[in-house]
């Protein structure tokens, strides 16, 4: 989750406001844990407000219900992704290079927060399906939302003639599609534990995927 950089934000906030963000962060904290481990369906406020060390009633000064804390939640998912691309496209490093250290970056991100994030893509996934086009329309807007850095980063290949003209919005959609597909489907017992075998399987799913959008040479060749 993104504490560090939102706390280098809100220095120059009052003393207060400051507690109040952080009375905030420290309650998503352990949202994140609990639906993590019990699910949307079977975690409650009570549980929650005890991880975090607050009484139940500090939790309904910042969310209106179970509802409204998941949202929010999730949407701190969806910021702490959209932080890690914003980061990483923001140096000046090839598209491959961009591609891996983002990879790189959400599978620590997944290791670290695994349950969660399995927990928000199956309810998200769900409720896509039982509540029909609105909740799609939704999910298609998250989505964009966090890969916009990328799409940008890959239409900059294109011009540069790293990358074979397409749309971006769809590379960048296969791209993530392609780390969440595998990833989410792996236990966290199975994710690489060393940064050396990490990076050797993001070097596959690299390989895989730049290769196969590389801009050919007028010979022929990659």
């Amino acid at each position: 989750m993104t504490d560090e950089s939102t706390s280098a934000r809100d220095e120059n906030l009052p003393r207060k406001e400051r507690e109040r963000l952080m009375r905030r962060s420290e309650i998503l904290a352990a949202a994140f844990n609990v639906f993590g481990e019990k699910g949307f369906e079977r975690a409650t406020l009570d549980e929650i407000a005890e991880r975090a060390e607050f009484g139940k009633g500090t939790l309904y000064n910042y969310f209106s219900s179970k509802e409204d804390l998941f949202a929010a939640a999730f949407q701190r998912l969806l910021d702490d992704f959209r932080a890690i691309a914003d980061e990483v496209c923001g140096q000046d490093l090839t598209v491959r290079e961009c591609l891996t250290e983002y990879t790189m970056r959400s599978v620590a991100y997944y290791r670290e927060h695994y349950a969660f994030c399995h927990t928000a893509m199956q309810e998200h996934y769900r409720r896509s399906v039982e509540d029909g086009s609105d909740t799609r329309k939704d999910h298609q807007k998250n989505v964009d939302y966090t890969i916009e850095p990328l799409a940008r980063c890959l239409d900059l290949g294109m011009e540069s003639g790293q990358v074979r003209k397409a749309d971006p919005w769809t590379y960048a959609h296969i791209f993530v599609g392609l780390i969440d597909h595998f990833y989410l489907q792996l236990t966290r017992e199975q994710l690489p534990d060393s940064e050396k075998d990490m990076r050797q399987q993001v070097d596959t799913l690299i390989t895989v995927f730049c290769d196969g959008i590389a801009a050919k040479e007028k010979d022929g060749r990659h």
